[in-house]
C-alpha cells in the first residue's frame, strides 16, 4: 500500500511517499511562509523520483493539526486538489500523534507542548502501550503556568520544551525528548497514516475536511513598505 504524506503543521514544509513502513521519496523545506510555493512541486518531483503515478497511490495522509493556520490550510488544501484529481481517498493524521508513532520507545505516557502564540501553548496527553497510542487529555490552549502546573506526574515530553523551559523550569521526573522529537516528518504522516488505513480511517468524503486548529486564527500586523 502506497501512501503519500504531507506535513505542513510548522515552518518546515514536507512530503513523503511510504510503501508500508518503507520510505521510497521525501522532500522538505524549512523556509518561513514558503507553503503555498514549494508543496506541489515536491509532490510532483517525489512522484519522478518513485517512477509512479499519483494514481498508484492508495491514500493521501495529511497532518490535520494542531499547527501553523496557514501551513495547514495549504497543506489540507493540496491534498484536496490532488484527491480531486485522481479520486484518492484522505487520510486525516492528527500531527501530534503521528509524533508519537515515531518514537522507537515503546510504553509510557506523553505530553506533546507546541507553542501556540505569545505565552500559550498546544497541550496534549498521550499513553502508549505496545505501539498502541490512547488519548488520555484532548489538545487544548493552555497558559504557561497552566502548562506547568500540569506536569505532576513521570512522563515523555516532546514539541517545544526548550521555548518552555525559558518559563518554566522542567520537573526531574519529566524526561525531555524534544531535542530528537520535535515535529513529525512527511514520513511520519504517512507511516501513521498507513496504520489508519489499515483500521479503515480513510476519508472518500473530505468536502468538509478542516484542519484542527484549537485557537481562533489571529491575523498579524499588516507590513509596511518604505520607499
Amino acid at each position: 500500500m502506497i501512501i503519500l504524506g504531507i506535513e505542513t503543521s510548522s515552518q518546515i514544509c514536507a512530503a513523503a511517499l511510504v510503501c508500508r513502513h518503507q520510505l521510497l521519496a521525501e522532500y522538505r523545506t524549512n523556509i518561513k511562509n514558503n507553503h503555498a510555493s514549494t508543496l506541489m512541486e515536491m509532490i510532483y518531483r517525489i512522484y519522478q523520483d518513485a517512477k509512479m503515478t499519483p494514481q498508484e497511490t492508495a491514500a493521501i495522509a495529511v497532518s490535520i493539526g494542531p499547527g501553523s493556520f496557514t501551513g495547514l490550510r495549504i497543506g489540507l488544501a493540496s491534498a484536496k486538489g490532488l484527491a480531486l484529481a485522481t479520486g484518492i481517498p484522505l487520510i486525516a493524521v492528527p500531527t501530534f500523534a503521528a509524533l508519537i508513532d515515531s518514537l522507537p520507545l515503546a510504553d509510557g505516557r506523553f505530553v506533546v507542548i507546541k507553542k501556540a502564540r505569545a505565552e500559550e501553548y498546544y497541550y496534549s496527553v498521550y499513553q502508549r502501550h505496545n505501539r498502541q497510542i490512547s488519548l488520555l487529555e484532548d489538545v487544548q490552549v493552555l497558559s504557561a503556568q497552566t502548562v506547568a502546573d500540569s506536569l505532576r506526574q513521570p512522563c515523555f515530553l516532546l514539541g517545544d520544551t526548550v521555548d518552555f523551559a525559558q518559563l518554566h523550569r522542567l520537573p526531574d521526573f519529566c524526561v525531555d525528548l524534544s531535542d530528537s522529537w520535535a515535529l513529525p516528518s512527511a514520513y511520519d504522516v504517512a507511516s501513521f497514516g498507513y496504520e489508519m488505513a489499515q483500521q479503515g480511517k480513510t476519508i472518500h468524503d473530505w468536502d468538509a475536511l478542516e484542519p484542527t486548529y484549537y485557537q481562533n486564527f489571529v491575523a498579524g500586523k499588516p507590513k509596511t513598505s518604505v520607499l
